[in-house]
This record gives structure tokens, C-alpha cells and sequence, in this order.
């Protein structure tokens, strides 16, 4: 438990510097400061986006050295074969250089129901051969399927997996090439790794359970792929007498980038809260949790890509919304302290949470993505760089655990806010102090939003750089489209009323000494006088700290 007004270090083993924070209330996104987000896809590089935008998945495998010369070797009607699984590594290897922009645009076009696309791949499989298709329903199994040491040298992995997926509304089996799926659905044995400790020059290895090359396990997980269908399978059942073979089993193959996990209930052993489920619900790809959890405590980058903006278009939905504020209304999410994000990230990344904050800084971020642009609809977001405070609760972080000075935050503590609409209010609050008719000198607006808690991202703010070239920031990040903004009876007031109540007090001091040189107060006045002071609580260094914040916020 944290104890009031003893600083509480967080030591940080792995910063990255990233972008310069402003304290400007307005900048537009040219600006240090902002979100960046890179994309170096094939397409990007050798295509236009108005030619891009229309290509087909044929196209572009042919782009990536995927042909007719290479998928001719995949026969329809004939069980997987050592042919097969060489041309699918190749496939997936391939896929590297497909935007997932593209993918999740091929597979959209379909219009088909599942069941009827699936019936349709076993009797015509020539006619939707080397396309995407969505398709939803239960990871039932998951085999590591292992590649030959020539092929693995040229592909650069040794293995994939073949994941089986029971799909909605139809009883045809669907086996999955991929080499992406959630770690939550790993047993145990598939998750314990060699460690190594040495002791006088004496080294000991720990065990680790041995798994056969083409290892399997069983599972029932909600699941979606967008997969590129390669053939239909068949496994033959020789006839009794020896003679000629006879159907079997008939599968459809496809090849994916990844499976998508799409939990519906909050699991403490999976890692999944009550906030990431209810975004499952959207179709958000909980997996990518494994991604963007490694990025913590670094600046953002083209990793955390695909996650920002697939909850960016969740919260875009108009029914989204209104969850989100009946949720707020009826059942208030939980209000997490700032060390809770710094000590507990894991567990509450995803999470629907609600924040209070003072917002100083608010910034129009471009979308420089030209296929997430045209996916989402929208071309551009809003950052506001805001402020929590903390009480009585002071947060220092350090660089590593045995680093002798830290920066220490008393009072508040910076954090990011992205949202797709601009409150009105704000708005306004904006042009005011870009015209100068604010109420104050700086932007101080008291907002509470409901939303979630994305990652801890670091960067360079302007105290950072004063502290050192090594430090950063680190700051909770937040996605919402639910901002409430107060009226100034909140924060601001509130701060308003403690200085002008020091500056009566002052006065009322000032005229106190006056009046005692002057020698016209008795002492009996004095004494009451002397009694309300103290009484009232009125201390020095209060008046220090307050006069140190005032003088702050006027060079901010």
C-alpha cells in the first residue's frame, strides 16, 4: 500500500525516447508531440494508394513472389501433403509484406454467409482460390507443424501452426496455416523455458518438457480469420479389399496472418478484463494484448498500430457509444490511481476505466496512414495532453533500480488522452485561448472521460530534457470517445478560490502588522487574532508550494 507524501519509485530498465510535449494549449500535428505511426508495407513502396486501394490479393501475392508457378502444387481433393506444407510456408512467408488494412478489405467484400461460402469452396474450390475470406467460430485445436531445415533457412521460421477451427452455422472443418496465435492459448508445458544460473563456475540448466516436433494440444476458444483460401483437402479411406479409394473427410485449407481471439467473458488467468471482453464483442483481436504489452514503456510505434486503431473504430460505433455511456451511468467503471497503471499495467491494459483530469493541451493529429484512413472512415483524431492529481501521493520514477536521483511528481502527474470527437466545449475552450479571451492564461479544463487504458508510452517532455538526456517520460495513455467536460466549479474554481482565499488571508495579515505598528489594536485582539490563524490552519509552507504552482502554471 502506498503511503501519503512518501514518493513512491517505479525503476524503469527500458526507456525510449520519443516525442517532444508542448505546452501550448493548441498544435496541430506537424508539431513534437503527437502520436507517430509508420507503415513500410510492399504496396506502400511500389504501388500508389488510388491503384492500391483497388488491387486484389492475387495481385499483390504475385507482387510478393507468390505465383501460379508456386500454388500449382496445391492439389484439391488430396490430403496435405510435404509439397503443400513447403508452398504454404512460402505463403506465409509472403504475407510480411501484406498490410492488414488490405486483408481486412478483401475479406469485407464477401458477402456470402459462412455457410454457404464454405459449401461453395468444397464444390468449386478453382473459383475462389487465392482470396481472403472471414470467417468466425471455435478454435477446437492447435498443431506446430514443422518445417524442413532447407526450407526453414530461406523462410527464416522453422515451424507454423495449423490451428482447426469449428465454424458458425456450418459443420465443414476449417484447418488454419498461421504463425500467429494468442500466447493465453499455450498449456503450460508449451510456456516453461530454459533458464541457465551459474554458481561457482558450476552451470545448471533447467529442465524443460520435451515437445514432439509436430506437438498438439486441445482448446475451445471464440475465434474469427481472415484467411486466404490455398485448397480443399481429403483425407482417402482405402476400401476394405485394398482397391481404389474411397471419399473421406473433406477440410478447407486457408493461410492467415493470424487468428483472431475474440473472448466475450473476463478471465484472470487468460489475462482478459471486463474491459477487453467488452471490446471482443466488437470483433477487437485480444491477441494483439501480446504485442502491445511488450511495448510498454516504450514510444509508440507501428507495432501498436493495428490495436489503436481497430478500438478506435469500435468506439466510433454509434451503438458503441451509447454502451459505453448506459455502462458509465449505471454501472461506473472502476477509477484506477495513477501507481496503479505504473505497478499493475498488465492487468489493466484494456480495461474500462473512468479518469478525472485537468486538460492543458489539446492537439488535431493527422492520420498519415492512407489505407487506415480509408478504413476507419476518418482522417484525423484528437490527443489532449492532460494532468491527474494525486493528493497527497508523490510518484518517483527512476531509470534503474539503482539509480540515485529520480524525478519526483507531487501533486499531478501527466497523461494522454486520444478521442475522435472534439467536445464542443473544448472546442470552444480552444479558440478562446488561441484568441485570447480565455479566463485564464492557460488552457485548465476539468474533464472525466470513460474509456480505456491503452499502454504506457514514454517520450521527451520539457522537465525530462531539463533532468538529463537519458530521461523520459512515462505516461498512461487513454482511447475514448466519452468526455464529459465540467463547468469551472471543479478543479479550476476550486483553485481560483484557494488563491484569492491566501491573498484575503495575506491582506488580512498585511493590514494585522499595520495596525500593531501603529499601535492601535489592544492586545486582546491580538491574541484573537494570533488564535484564528493557527486555528485556521493557515501554514507556511503551504503558502511556498501554492505560490511555486501559481508561478508554474504562468510560465507554462
Amino acid at each position: 500500500m502506498l503511503n501519503p507524501l512518501q514518493p513512491t519509485t517505479f525503476a524503469l530498465l527500458s526507456l525510449v525516447f520519443g516525442t517532444l510535449v508542448s505546452h501550448n494549449a493548441f498544435a496541430q500535428s506537424e508539431e513534437l508531440g503527437s502520436l507517430p505511426w509508420q507503415e513500410d508495407r510492399l504496396s506502400d513502396r511500389i504501388i500508389p494508394f488510388s491503384i492500391t486501394n483497388s488491387t486484389t490479393a492475387r495481385q499483390m501475392l504475385e507482387i510478393a513472389g507468390i505465383g501460379d508457378s508456386q500454388l500449382r502444387f496445391l492439389i484439391d481433393y488430396e490430403p496435405i501433403a510435404a509439397k503443400d506444407i513447403d508452398t504454404t510456408g512460402h505463403v506465409l512467408h509472403s504475407f510480411y509484406e501484406l498490410d492488414s488494412s488490405d486483408i481486412k478489405r478483401w475479406s469485407n467484400s464477401q458477402t456470402l454467409d459462412t455457410a454457404t461460402l464454405l459449401k461453395a469452396f468444397l464444390e468449386t474450390p478453382d473459383d475462389y482460390r487465392v482470396d481472403f475470406y472471414r470467417i468466425r467460430g471455435t478454435v477446437i485445436r492447435v498443431q506446430r507443424q514443422p518445417v524442413v531445415e532447407e526450407a526453414a533457412r530461406l523462410l527464416g521460421f522453422r515451424s507454423f501452426f495449423w490451428v482447426w477451427l469449428k465454424p458458425l452455422d456450418s459443420d465443414i472443418s476449417v484447418r488454419i496455416a498461421t504463425r500467429k496465435i494468442p500466447v493465453a492459448w499455450f498449456p503450460p508445458e508449451w510456456k516453461t523455458t530454459t533458464t541457465t544460473s551459474t554458481d561457482n563456475d558450476q552451470t545448471e540448466t533447467a529442465k524443460k518438457p520435451v515437445l514432439a516436433p509436430d506437438a498438439s494440444f486441445e482448446l475451445s476458444q471464440p475465434a474469427a480469420v481472415n484467411g486466404l483460401l490455398l485448397k480443399v483437402a481429403e483425407e482417402h479411406e482405402v476400401a476394405q479389399d485394398g482397391t481404389e479409394p474411397h471419399r473421406g473427410v473433406q477440410e478447407v485449407v486457408l493461410a492467415a496472418q493470424r487468428v483472431e481471439w475474440l473472448p466475450q467473458k473476463a478471465s484472470t488467468d487468460q489475462g482478459i478484463n471486463t474491459g477487453v471482453a467488452m471490446l471482443s464483442k466488437y470483433e477487437f483481436d485480444a491477441g494483439l494484448l501480446d504485442d502491445l504489452r511488450k511495448s510498454n514503456g516504450k514510444k509508440m510505434n507501428s507495432s501498436d498500430t493495428e490495436a489503436f486503431f481497430q478500438i478506435m473504430a469500435i468506439i466510433k460505433s454509434a451503438d458503441v457509444r451509447r454502451e459505453i455511456e448506459s455502462l458509465a451511468k449505471d454501472s461506473p467503471p472502476p477509477q484506477p490511481s495513477i501507481s496503479d497503471y505504473l505497478q499493475k499495467t498488465r492487468q489493466l491494459q484494456g480495461e474500462f476505466i473512468t479518469l478525472h483530469a485537468d486538460v492543458r493541451q489539446i492537439t488535431k493529429i493527422e492520420i498519415s496512414n492512407k489505407k487506415m484512413k480509408y478504413r476507419l472512415g476518418i482522417d484525423h483524431y484528437w490527443q489532449l495532453d492532460a494532468f491527474v492529481y494525486l493528493g497527497d501521493e508523490a510518484i518517483e520514477l527512476k531509470i534503474k533500480k539503482d539509480d540515485k536521483e529520480g524525478l519526483v511528481y507531487k501533486y499531478r502527474y501527466p497523461v494522454q488522452i486520444c478521442l475522435i470527437d472534439l467536445p464542443a466545449e473544448l472546442q470552444t475552450a480552444q479558440t478562446q485561448v488561441q484568441h485570447g479571451t480565455y479566463r485564464s492564461n492557460s488552457l485548465h479544463e476539468d474533464i472525466t472521460l470513460n474509456g480505456f487504458f491503452f499502454k504506457l508510452w514514454t517520450y521527451q517532455s520539457a522537465r525530462t530534457i531539463g533532468a538529463g538526456e537519458n530521461r523520459t517520460q512515462l505516461s498512461p495513455l487513454f482511447v475514448t470517445n466519452n468526455v464529459v467536460v465540467h463547468e469551472p466549479t471543479g478543479l479550476n474554481s476550486t483553485r481560483s478560490s484557494i488563491y484569492l482565499g491566501i491573498s484575503f488571508v495575506v491582506l488580512l495579515i498585511v493590514i494585522a502588522g499595520l495596525l500593531t505598528r501603529t499601535n492601535r489594536v489592544d492586545d486582546g485582539f491580538r491574541k484573537h487574532t494570533e488564535t484564528t490563524r493557527h486555528a485556521g490552519g493557515l501554514k507556511e509552507d503551504f503558502l511556498s508550494d501554492l505560490e511555486a504552482a501559481d508561478n508554474h502554471e504562468a510560465a507554462s
